[in-house]
């Protein structure tokens, strides 16, 4: 296995193929949680298309297939808090590093933010070791879905290394 990963930002001719990734991928959250209600599940293009005009989209593809994605944005009451979203991929395609490559992207392409904060499932243990990894550490918690998903709440400061 071979294949190159490459990662670009997304323009809006791709946010159909975003969404029906991120539903493909999401759909084990759904799964482990009981609760197919997650946002990333439900969300529509119109949605995702009014989203995409005020965060920055990367997205990374194999062979011009689109296998991954992640979003992102600046604080509206602090621009030096980046805040990173929906960081996703497809099951096909997971543990082959897709998901660090993009999580490192995003963070480069706001160079002004002096840390970044993000949320995940807490009991999704794989993805709380992907974001310790990356120097992320829990901060707070919140329940986000009317099913009651604890989320746990994270954050890097950009002084952090990686661990």
């Amino acid at each position: 296995m071979n294949e190159k990963i490459i990662i670009t930002k997304a323009v809006s001719s791709d946010l159909p193929e975003i969404l029906e990734v991120q539903k493909q991928a999401f759909h084990t959250e759904a799964v482990f949680y009981n609760d197919f209600n997650i946002q990333p599940m439900k969300q529509t293009l119109e949605e995702i298309s009014e989203e995409f005009k005020s965060k920055v989209f990367l997205k990374a593809s194999i062979d011009g297939r689109i296998v991954a994605s992640v979003r992102a944005s600046r604080s509206l009451e602090n621009e030096k808090i980046c805040f990173i979203e929906k960081l996703f991929v497809h099951p096909d395609f997971r543990k082959r590093g897709i998901a660090d490559k993009l999580l490192s992207a995003i963070q480069e392409h706001f160079p002004e933010a002096a840390s970044f904060e993000l949320g995940t499932g807490k009991l999704s243990a794989g993805n709380i070791r992907l974001y310790e990894k990356a120097g992320f550490r829990i901060y707070g918690e919140k329940t986000s879905s009317p099913c009651g998903v604890s989320m746990v709440l994270m954050r890097k400061n950009k002084s952090q290394k990686n661990s």
